[in-house]
């Protein structure tokens, strides 16, 4: 038997030994078969003698099994450990067997092709997801909910990204090799780009409504101390994030009602109500509320009697919707509102006789009480207006008493309640 003869077998043991190693084993028992390779074209070439017709053939085919196992050769022993390899025993250019690697890469099937495409694609519907969330929480400002959530999807791109590289996917497979052996090539990359496209996308629908909740109780906070433009600049925020929220819109039209902006808060207002009366919308008492507010902001401040007017037309048929504790209240707002609109319009006859009915025989509240006064005042009745003016104060404070529990619970302005200016000038014209 020729030298060539024999390391041909050689190389065909070697082979045989790679061919049934387990995963784990398959890197140690990889170098001898191509050390084994290097030793079969040494003898080829420098051996006088010919190998047999046998050994030629088993030579071919023992090439041929290797050349199948270059995918293995790939996700296995890996792209750096035989360029290490190669560097260490400086092989001939034609040595096509310590370039195992890049024929797996020159014989990939249609099938890996279309999982590398599909990875590619996730990898970047993620890294673009984790872009859309920075700008749109970047341009609403800093919070820990937000921040805390792009960190997440940064590093969850960041993962999918690795599994395109060696030194990444040797990361990867450090982390992970409590569940098993994977390599993050082929479907396994697939699997983990697709695993952090979802939990991106995830993340991108959760971080703005966690962010719009978190604006929303620091609003809350900023309201409960009396700081309105920062509680308002936080509901705008909560509301920016979340449109479709209608507490969100009610929390800020109170907000600025109360830092004086009444512009903003009548449109709030306007958003608030037309959100509840989109189809398929149930209304509830906060409609009812938010209707009075507007009505109240349109006369004293809009002074657009015609709107206020119809807008208490269009709510009077739906009273029978507010539910029964509070159906009689949202009662007397309309009708006190439509008692302040006749006053404002100089019709003090109708004025007079639809507020003194209101609080003769419906229900006494302090808006009442002092519009009545007022009305009085342009009658130059003074004795009159006087008493209703005290009126006013009492019943204030009796109904301040009343609600101060349920305001502090919710958190709302008393609908009824006078402002500060009322009773300032009902106080003033009581003085004897």
């Amino acid at each position: 038997m020729s030298a060539a003869d024999q390391q041909i077998s050689a190389y065909q043991q070697a082979l045989n030994t790679l061919a049934q190693a387990q995963d784990p084993d398959f890197s140690a028992a990889a170098l001898p078969v191509l050390v084994a390779r290097d030793k079969v074209a040494v003898a080829l070439r420098d051996e006088t003698e010919p190998p047999t017709p046998a050994a030629a053939d088993l030579l071919v085919a023992t090439d041929r099994r290797l050349a199948d196992l270059a995918a293995k050769f790939e996700a296995l022993v890996g792209d750096d450990a035989l360029r290490t390899w190669r560097q260490s025993f400086v092989p001939a250019e034609d040595a096509w067997w310590w370039k195992v690697d890049d024929l797996a890469k020159a014989k990939q099937g249609w099938s890996k092709r279309l999982l590398t495409a599909a990875a590619v694609f996730l990898v970047t519907g993620a890294i673009a997801i984790f872009a859309e969330t920075f700008n749109v929480l970047r341009s609403i400002g800093a919070n820990p909910v937000s921040t805390l959530g792009v960190l997440i999807q940064g590093a969850l791109a960041f993962i999918g990204a690795s599994a395109f590289t060696e030194a990444g996917r040797r990361w990867l497979i450090e982390r992970f090799s409590r569940f098993g052996k994977r390599t993050f090539k082929g479907w396994a990359r697939t699997a983990l780009a697709g695993a952090v496209f979802l939990i991106t996308l995830g993340f991108w629908f959760i971080v703005p409504i966690g962010a719009a909740w978190y604006f929303h109780w620091a609003g809350n906070k900023y309201y409960r101390e009396g700081l309105y433009e920062r509680a308002a600049s936080s509901f705008q925020q909560a509301s920016s994030l979340r449109p479709y929220v209608i507490s969100y819109h009610a929390s800020l039209a109170q907000a600025e009602e109360k830092s004086t902006n009444f512009d903003k808060a009548v449109s709030e207002y306007k958003s608030m109500t037309a959100l509840y009366e989109r189809p398929g919308t149930g209304i509830d008492d906060a409609y009812f509320f938010a209707k009075c507010n507007l009505i109240r902001l349109l006369i004293s401040h809009d002074k657009n009697y015609a709107l206020a007017e119809k807008t208490v037309r269009d709510l009077q048929p739906k009273i029978a919707q507010v539910s029964q504790p509070n159906r009689r209240f949202v009662q007397y707002l309309l009708l006190t509102y439509k008692g302040w609109i006749e006053l404002e319009r100089k019709q003090l006859g109708t004025a007079r006789s639809e507020l003194q009915f209101l609080v003769d025989k419906f229900y006494e509240g302090p808006t009442a009480h002092y519009l009545l006064a007022l009305v009085f005042e342009e009658l130059k009745q003074e004795a009159e207006a006087k008493k209703q003016f005290e009126e006013a104060t009492k019943q204030d404070e009796e109904a301040k008493k009343h609600h101060r529990r349920f305001l502090e619970l919710l958190q709302k302005p008393q609908p009824d309640e006078i402002p500060l200016e009322w009773i300032g000038y009902a106080q003033e014209r009581t003085v004897n």
